[in-house]
């Protein structure tokens, strides 16, 4: 009777999940064919399907005492953010001025979403065919349409490198995880070839920050294979977390001091290494002055539209302390909570992949303040994290954490 009852959910889950993906999948395919009409219509729907996502969840999932805190965290951070967009605002702004805060509070909803349904192995093998179809648009944009280059790096019709090497990035993730998942030869040679490609084609974006990002996966997967698995502590998870903020004040350190000079071999053809100081000086002065709720509006100068190259000074100086903290609390619990569940090397290493998107927000805000709808690929990392292969259990019932509170 139970398994009756759990299959609606279940089924109505795979469907928001598969549709939000599908349109993360148009969302490529138009940019890659510069056909920005459809690209913008596709990323306005992922808004409305998501909302409906999170109605389903809300009514489908039990909210367990591991989930009341994220979920009154989540409530207020949509609040406040939206009381700090407002703020200094006239009241005819457009919609293009709300976006970064739609994308931030939906990046939020996704990720308590996939670490509350249930995980399948439905929805993992779906994950992992829309990036593989993915990869095979990046190979046959690459060798078919017209090449476009910024500052010297591949766009891939995206608006500059650093858009595109995070997008190439996260399917890059999902094809090193799949070369793990998958028990055929013939797809794991499959999604290592593709993975070498589109390593590739984050050299040519000559994109630093996801380069770098991209060998701390390669580093840390390495320990992981050889070491069974990580342990995700609350000490260690908080520093992942937070790293972005960490980066920042150690940057700034570094070159105020004249220390950054230890590191000019990272210097590239148009890009000093003291390129992101400027950045990081003017949101930490706009924070200055509104230290509490922040200034959506005046980072951007009216217009919405900001990237303040790191996730968390970029959150910090559009919404205040108060939200950042709320923020930073929030994402250190939803990863701590997927990381109870990671009983397998497998897991450890998705979990790891999503980890290492948040760190790459040292270096780049996309994942919460821009690059239309990537973050429903970065989110699906938790749903990868979370499934324990074989284990029927999983798939019947929902996440280990919830069983541990059953029992007890």
């Amino acid at each position: 009777m139970k398994r009756l009852q759990l299959d609606k959910p279940i089924s109505f889950s795979n469907l928001f999940l598969f549709t939000e993906l599908l349109l993360c999948l148009m969302i490529l395919g138009t940019t890659l064919l510069s056909m920005p009409a459809i690209t913008s219509a596709c990323f306005a729907l992922t808004f409305i399907i998501l909302l409906l996502f999170l109605l389903q969840t809300a009514l489908q999932i039990p909210l367990t005492k591991q989930r009341i805190p994220l979920a009154v965290c989540l409530f207020l951070i949509i609040a406040m953010s939206f009381i700090t967009t407002l703020a200094g605002a006239p009241s005819f702004m457009t919609f293009s001025y709300y976006k970064k805060y739609l994308i931030f509070i939906s990046t939020l909803i996704l990720i308590f979403i996939c670490i509350s349904i249930p995980v399948d192995k439905k929805k993992v093998d779906f994950i992992f065919a829309i990036n593989l179809i993915m990869g095979f648009l990046y190979i046959a944009a690459y060798l078919f349409l017209p090449k476009t280059y910024f500052a010297g790096g591949l766009t891939f019709q995206f608006s500059n490198p650093n858009e595109t090497a995070i997008w190439i990035l996260n399917t890059w993730l999902f094809c090193f995880l799949a070369i793990f998942y998958y028990k055929k030869t013939s797809a794991k040679v499959c999604f290592v070839l593709l993975s070498v490609f589109l390593f590739y084609f984050i050299l040519l974006t000559r994109a630093r920050t996801t380069l770098i990002t991209a060998l701390i996966f390669i580093a840390i997967s390495l320990f992981v294979w050889l070491k069974k698995r990580i342990q995700f502590g609350a000490l260690f998870s908080t520093l992942l977390m937070s790293f972005p903020i960490l980066f920042v004040a150690v940057y700034m350190w570094m070159v105020n001091s004249g220390a950054i000079k230890w590191f000019s071999f990272l210097t590239a053809e148009g890009k000093t290494l003291t390129s992101r100081y400027g950045v990081y000086r003017y949101a930490l002065e706009h924070f200055a002055q509104h230290p509490l709720v922040g200034d959506y509006y005046g980072i951007s100068e009216g217009t919405g539209v900001s990237q303040l190259h790191n996730t968390h000074v970029d959150i910090l100086a559009s919404f205040g302390i108060v939200v950042f903290a709320l923020f930073l609390f929030y994402l250190i619990r939803a990863f701590m909570s997927a990381a109870k569940e990671a009983q397998t090397k497998f897991q450890t290493l998705g979990l790891t992949a999503f980890a290492v998107v948040i760190i790459m927000g040292f270096g780049e805000a996309a994942l919460f303040s821009g690059s239309m709808g990537m973050y429903i690929l970065s989110c699906s990392l938790l749903l990868v994290a979370r499934y324990r292969g074989a284990d029927e259990k999983q798939a019947e019932i929902g996440p280990a954490s919830d069983l541990a509170e059953k029992r007890l």
